[in-house]
């Protein structure tokens, strides 16, 4: 379960430090930007729910091992997405033409397809 400790919500931010508990419903839907970093579980966007309004999402440091194409269906207006240190080996295909921002720095990436290619081709870089 996750604690009080675990879950610290801010004005329109949301830290989760554990994504194996049942209290990620408690995470206001309005929020913009979330921070998942060094969270324990992975990436569960089922769990997390649709965040319409999320900008900004920080999963680095969490366990990811993979991130599909649907991956951020649920958050329409998320741009900028931080899955740094994470044990990603692809880029997700087909990532959504709204998010602008990925940074995959310190992930075992092998080689790149020519389909991982044309997703990053919509990114920008900063």
């Amino acid at each position: 379960m996750v604690n009080d400790e675990d879950l610290q919500k801010h004005q329109n931010a949301v830290q989760c430090k554990d994504l194996r508990g049942s209290r990620l419903s408690e995470i206001p839907r309005e929020i913009t930007a979330l921070n998942l970093a060094m969270s324990k579980g992975g990436l569960d966007t089922e769990k997390i729910g649709k965040l319409v309004h999320l900008h900004t999402l920080n999963i680095s440091n969490a366990e990811v091992a993979e991130i599909s194409g649907t991956s951020f269906d649920n958050y329409p207006k998320l741009r900028v997405v931080d899955a740094s240190g994470n044990e990603l080996h692809s880029i997700p295909v087909k990532l959504p033409l709204h998010v602008h921002h990925l940074r995959l720095n310190d992930n075992p990436l092998r080689d790149l397809t020519d389909s991982e290619i044309h997703t990053l081709d919509q990114l920008h870089s900063y």
